[in-house]
């Protein structure tokens, strides 16, 4: 009986094969992009949870400290030494576990390793699945470190070095008395090894990551409400305001999400993705089942035969589910296929890059994983989506199921145009935001200019002066600069060389934090930024200058009138200062992070050695038609100054592709959304070209009889068109309001964005209508032009 049920769906197919083709492929691709982004968004929501007792480890965290520039709220992942030892009072808390970084080279390996300090307080708290050696009954003297498994590798080529050296620079020496597992991507905790020693405190880091694990059946809420409301015990100094700053208990999944201001765009691209790809699988399925009311419709007679026949109502019910069934697995088996073809860029798009003293930590999705998810999600959507479908196809078993299978197939057109419309009107504006980033004015020049990232333990180490006084002799290179930090920024946070408190007198009361950037004198010039008034820095002045951002003297209150002003910090070195000019503004990071106040200031390289401060990012700009050689000099001199740490794509790069970068998620955003709108619509269009033919082919009869009544074409299209205009405004009548709601939210997320337009949604809703418009037309067309007399005999 199955294998006959299959030949009549088999045969369905083979006749329409061109509605067929359209809903398999929108099946496919719909759920294609649902398994991407849903994938995505567990992956992200998962971190730490492979430890064996994550559901009672929390991570205790503390907010106040790190403000990003976007205003939003956000943890660090670290707590205070004074509130670690305080909370050995709450008694819902069974252990603790405190961790400290590290890092360390290896001899004769340039690169520098991440390691953890711990004690043995981690291997009761966290996985550590040994290859070799143990952790046990060590000394935890700072002699003894467990490498991971990667990072043997690298150095031994081999995982069986137990009881071998780790000869680190800085004349250190190491122990390995174990290698374990790497850890899963999905993870907080990065580090190349364990150093077995307890983390400290020390007058310079007073803060260390710490984490505890809860009593069985304590009442979480009510523990992490006690903790919220706890102060520390701390008196203000010159710095931080203890008193302002609050600490959390957050669950391990939290950490990655509420500790990475930095990943907020990343977040919400994810949301994005994952219910588009829902709702584009949504309007396929919609379009499928609409598809097989309509045929069902049209062969009621040949079904009534099956009913005289003693077809059960049962037995034409299994006919209709594997009717759906089969377009249903033949979508499976192509979204497999899409699946494995799509990965290397999926896995390129949503790879997890770190920053700082973890940019050599890049983590993937797992593919094992996604596959597995799509093997388990595709059954399941199937089983809700039959089960759905159970209601119409009940009353197309029905003697006469017409008016009420009608209803259905006019929601589900409906429903349809209303996912069209609204991935429509969401690709234009996305469209649009994505033009605004790439056409604004970011005010600063960036041709012929290269970034050379030298690293940051290569700048403490190595004498990078000598490497920018090399590349200024080169003929081939017009000018350099050098910086502290990036002149762009991908997260837009901590855009600083150092924060400090200036007293200008027209701040508001209380610590003011004023983020300072030290830059070389020919900065302006090189970028090409301009003055809005006064003047640029003088490095010869014999009183410390600073020049502030537009965004920042609008900030501190800074006019024209205050310029040129001396000003004597009071609260810090009594060092009399001034502020010469205020520079236009910049965009150093993506246009959603709002400008913060930067002031810029010269330092001589005593001032840089007193603050540790380093310029590992060099800027060459190259004479015109010299690229070539003049980067073939720079990457020369490069090997004398590196430690290996940079990646090799990320040592010399040009700074228009970074700039590039900066909008790169949104650029892809809006592909993708600009994809899924054109599938969705031309799903959307497919299904209702077919179900007017169907309509106009079930109605032949009516419509001969009208034009020989005298109807004309204009009549007989009125007739069909009326329906599905309505059919369009409703859709749109839903799809456009939740549109303009959602974009909304979205721009809101810029901090500068295009402007939401009326003529955006007229325009989505016109389309709409002249694609149905054109597909009733088409068709009413068609019967019209048979023989009134010839469908009439044939009826």
């Amino acid at each position: 009986m199955i294998g006959h049920y299959l030949k009549i769906a088999w045969r369905n197919i083979l006749k329409y094969k061109t509605q067929s083709i359209i809903s398999v492929l929108g099946l496919a691709i719909g759920f294609t992009a649902f398994v991407l982004g849903g994938y995505w968004y567990q992956w992200e929501h998962s971190f730490d949870t492979f430890h064996p007792d994550w559901k009672r480890t929390y991570a205790v965290t503390t907010g106040g400290i790190n403000k990003p520039v976007d205003g939003s709220y956000t943890e660090l992942n670290q707590l205070h030494q004074s509130a670690k030892d305080d909370l050995k009072a709450f008694p819902e808390i069974e252990a603790s576990c405190v961790i400290d970084l590290v890092s360390y080279g290896a001899e004769g390996k340039e690169r520098s390793w991440m390691g953890l300090q711990v004690d043995s307080s981690f291997f009761d708290f966290f996985t550590c699945e040994l290859i070799s050696g143990t952790y046990k009954g060590n000394a935890y003297d700072r002699q003894s470190v467990i490498l991971t498994e990667s990072m043997a590798l690298h150095l031994f080529g081999r995982t069986d070095c137990v009881g071998e050296l780790y000869k680190a620079y800085r004349e250190t020496v190491f122990t390995i008395v174990g290698v374990m597992k790497d850890y899963p991507a999905n993870t907080e905790l990065k580090f190349n090894y364990l150093l077995l020693a307890p983390p400290g405190y020390d007058g310079f880091n007073r803060r260390l990551e710490t984490y505890v694990r809860v009593k069985p059946q304590v009442n979480i809420a009510a523990l992490k409400k006690k903790i919220d409301g706890y102060k520390m015990k701390v008196e203000n100094d010159k710095v931080y305001t203890y008193s302002d700053w609050h600490i959390h208990l957050r669950a391990l999944p939290e950490v990655h999400i509420i500790c990475s201001p930095e990943l907020n765009t990343r977040f919400r691209n994810i949301r994005i993705l994952a219910v588009a790809g829902l709702l584009a699988f949504a309007s396929a399925l919609m379009n499928l089942l609409s598809l097989f009311i309509a045929r069902q419709q049209r062969k009621s007679r040949y079904n009534g035969t099956f009913r005289t026949m003693g077809a059960s109502a049962r037995d034409l019910a299994y006919r209709y589910l594997w009717e759906l069934l089969l377009p249903l697995f033949l979508a499976f088996v192509l979204s497999m296929v899409l699946l494995e073809w799509l990965y290397p860029f999926y896995r390129d798009y949503t790879a997890l890059e770190h920053y700082g003293i973890f940019d050599q930590f890049v983590h993937h999705l797992p593919k094992a994983r996604l596959m597995k998810a799509a093997l388990i999600l595709y059954p399941l959507s199937c089983i809700l989506f039959l089960s759905a479908a159970m209601l119409p196809v009940r009353l197309l078993v029905k003697t006469n199921p017409s008016a009420s299978s009608g209803i259905w197939k006019d929601i589900l057109i409906a429903g349809q145009i209303m996912v069209g419309s609204l991935f429509l009107v969401a690709a234009i504006v996305f469209y649009q935001q994505y033009r605004f980033t790439q056409t604004s004015d970011k005010g600063l020049v960036t041709d012929r200019i290269w970034q050379i990232n030298t690293g940051f333990q290569a700048a403490y180490e190595k004498d990078l002066n000598r490497y920018v006084a090399a590349l200024k002799q080169s003929p081939y290179i017009e000018e350099v600069t050098s910086m502290t930090i990036p002149v762009l920024s991908s997260i837009g946070d901590f855009y600083c060389s150092y924060i400090t408190d200036l007293d200008i007198h027209r701040e508001k009361e209380g610590t003011v934090d004023d983020n300072v950037l030290a830059v070389d004198s020919n900065f302006r010039h090189f970028f090409g930024i301009r003055m809005k008034s006064g003047r640029w820095l003088d490095p010869a002045s014999a009183v410390k200058e600073y020049v502030v951002n537009e965004t920042g003297a609008k900030m501190a209150g800074i006019d024209d009138d205050l310029l040129g002003t001396i000003h004597l910090d009071g609260k810090k070195s009594q060092e009399a200062f001034r502020i010469a000019g205020i520079l236009s503004d910049y965009h150093y990071c993506p246009l959603q992070y709002p400008l913060d106040k930067v002031f810029f200031t010269v330092l001589s390289q005593k001032e840089k050695a007193e603050m540790y401060m380093t310029t590992p990012y060099i800027y060459i700009k190259i004479r015109p038609e010299q690229e070539e050689r003049a980067l073939t000099y720079a990457r020369q001199l490069y090997t004398d100054y590196e430690k290996g740490e940079v990646a090799p794509g990320e040592q010399i790069r040009y700074l228009p592709d970074i700039m590039e970068e900066l909008n790169a998620s949104e650029i892809k955003m809006s592909r993708i959304f600009l994809t899924l709108a054109v599938i969705c619509i031309l799903i959307s269009s497919v299904g209702i070209y077919s179900l007017v033919a169907l309509s106009t082919e079930q109605r032949k009869k009516e419509i001969a009889i009208r034009k020989i009544n005298g109807s004309k074409f204009g009549d007989i299209l009125q007739l069909f068109f009326r329906k599905y205009l309505w059919l369009n405004v409703a859709g749109n009548a839903v799809a456009l309001p939740a549109g303009y709601y959602f974009l909304h939210k979205w721009l809101e997320t810029y901090a500068y964005h295009v402007a939401l337009s009326g003529w955006v949604f007229l325009s989505v809703f016109l389309i709409t209508l002249v694609i149905v418009l054109i597909a009733v037309a088409q068709q009413v067309r068609k019967a019209a032009r048979d023989n009134p007399a010839e469908v009439v005999k044939s009826e």
